[in-house]
């Protein structure tokens, strides 16, 4: 693992490395526990700086989380880059009146796999059987194009 940028934030220093954004660990209060986890660059659905807030959406759960940066350095940058980059496929596919879904495969730096990911819009059922069975069609179809 190699050292891309840092910077300084509120809860402590944040590092970008070449397989992913190390970020304060998030106690159940909101502080800090004083620990640090690993969000892999695939696990990034999105990224955005403003207002010297780094903001960071996992693309799973949709969790969000804000960094507010003392000394940001160039840290936005690589962040953003390293996000675009992981980025191999993206297609919003319709559902319905409500809305559709987002498929996306991210690379995995260290090993070059593909993650896939099922992003729903919001006011979409996501609970609905006929919803999901669709999307997971959508996702496989996807795959079968972009893998072979």
């Amino acid at each position: 693992e190699r050292l891309l940028e840092w910077a300084v934030g509120a809860a402590g220093p944040l590092t970008a490395t070449n397989h992913g954004l190390w970020l304060p660990a998030d106690a159940v209060d909101g502080t800090t526990n004083g620990g640090f986890e690993r969000v892999g660059w695939e696990r990034i659905d999105r990224a955005g700086w403003r207002e010297e807030i780094l903001s960071v959406v996992e693309a799973e759960h949709g969790r969000a989380r804000q960094y507010p940066l003392s000394e940001p350095r160039r840290l936005p940058a690589v962040v953003r880059e390293r996000v675009t980059a992981a980025i191999v496929h993206n297609e919003h596919v319709r559902l319905g009146p409500a809305g559709g879904v987002r498929i996306v495969a991210r690379r995995r730096p260290a090993d070059r796999v593909l993650v896939w990911s099922l992003v729903f819009d919001r006011g979409l059922a996501r609970d609905d059987p006929a919803t999901t069975a669709r999307a997971e069609q959508l996702l496989a179809r996807a795959r079968e194009q972009v893998e072979g």
